[in-house]
């Protein structure tokens, strides 16, 4: 899968659905794809048809202020060590499928085997709102 195939599913999926996940420009967006696979917090999910999931959750450095600009991305002070005690930006998703949404969320626990204790936060209209850990469990049953 190239970094292309990528940017091209995100751009369809904003055609039929919403243009409020990966509101990048294409520069940007390449460098935030690139960025999140390198650090291991790209989740992606495919099918017979090709992409059916992308997500990028990442732990923040600080703890946020409920302003957008302190849950963008940044390497300050993150870790292997000290990644699973950090507030985590859940900050864009899309799922075309109910197989590719389970699939994702359970990566996402996974690979944060300690999301259930730490904070999580996503944009939502430009306003920080934090995710209750229902809302991860609802989304493996929806």
């Amino acid at each position: 899968m190239l970094l292309s195939d990528l940017i091209i599913f995100i751009k369809k999926t904003q055609e039929v659905k919403s243009k409020k996940a990966f509101p990048w420009a294409d520069d940007a967006l390449g460098q935030y794809l690139t960025w999140a696979f390198s650090k291991n917090y790209l989740f992606l999910e495919a099918d017979k048809d090709g992409i059916s999931g992308l997500s990028i959750v990442y732990p923040l450095p600080f703890e946020s202020d409920k302003t957008v600009a302190s849950i963008l991305p940044s390497d300050t002070g993150i870790n292997s060590e000290n990644e699973h005690s950090k507030e985590l930006a859940i900050m864009d998703t899309i799922f075309k499928t109910e197989t590719a949404r389970i699939a994702m969320t359970k990566k996402f626990m996974e690979r944060f085997p300690n999301w259930e204790n730490q904070k999580k936060v996503a944009s939502r209209k430009s306003i920080v709102v934090t995710l209750p850990n229902k809302y991860f469990k609802l989304l493996l049953k929806i």
